[in-house]
């Protein structure tokens, strides 16, 4: 079989592949919409039927109000308040990045560099890949050679990357269990000591 017509054999399959790929992404965006269109009815449904169950003037769903705000022995049982997590993760940033030091500074600085590096090895490892397919259909031998010789190299520094990058995600999170450790003692400690000294 001549390079010509396995060039015109992938073409067709890449053409047929992104025509399953356009059906597939058409059908995902469909059951998407339906399931959060679903989602927001069922959301209006509920919070109507409470309100009409708030609204009635029954005795018995008063009673039932009655018993869950008393408990089950008569206890008054408090409403549970959900925690604002995004100010918690704010104050816990707050704390951290201010008793982080220069050598936290410098794992914080190079994880985000680690980052973008990671990123930019994936993206040309897959371009070189694709690369190295396209050169192997066509029988082009150096081509071939010096992509795989690139794609060797680019996982060997992509495995470095991910190692170096794990390394420091490691040590930030034992810095940042050492500072919230050594401030709750702190805390403690002193809550402590001001109550023995008050006894």
């Amino acid at each position: 079989m001549s390079s010509l017509q396995l060039l015109q054999l992938t073409e067709h399959g890449r053409n047929l592949f992104s025509s399953r790929r356009r059906t597939l992404a058409v059908v995902s965006g469909a059951l998407l919409a339906g399931g959060t269109l679903a989602y927001a009815q069922s959301g209006r449904r509920r919070k109507h039927r409470e309100e009409n169950h708030s609204n009635d003037g029954n005795v018995h769903s008063r009673s039932k109000e009655n018993i869950s705000q008393n408990g089950v022995d008569g206890k008054v049982v408090k409403p549970r308040k959900k925690k604002n997590l995004l100010k918690s993760l704010h104050f816990l940033a707050a704390i951290l990045l201010k008793k982080i030091g220069p050598s936290g500074t410098n794992y914080l600085l190079g994880l985000m560099l680690t980052a973008v590096l990671r990123t930019a090895i994936g993206h040309r490892l897959a371009k070189v890949q694709g690369y190295l397919f396209k050169s192997a259909f066509l029988r082009r031998v150096p081509t071939f050679t010096r992509l795989i010789i690139e794609n060797l190299l680019l996982c060997f520094l992509q495995s470095t990357v991910y190692q170096t990058s794990k390394y420091l995600t490691g040590s930030l999170s034992l810095r940042f269990k050492k500072i919230l450790t050594d401030l709750i003692h702190a805390d403690y400690f002193e809550i402590w000591f001001t109550t023995r000294s008050h006894m």
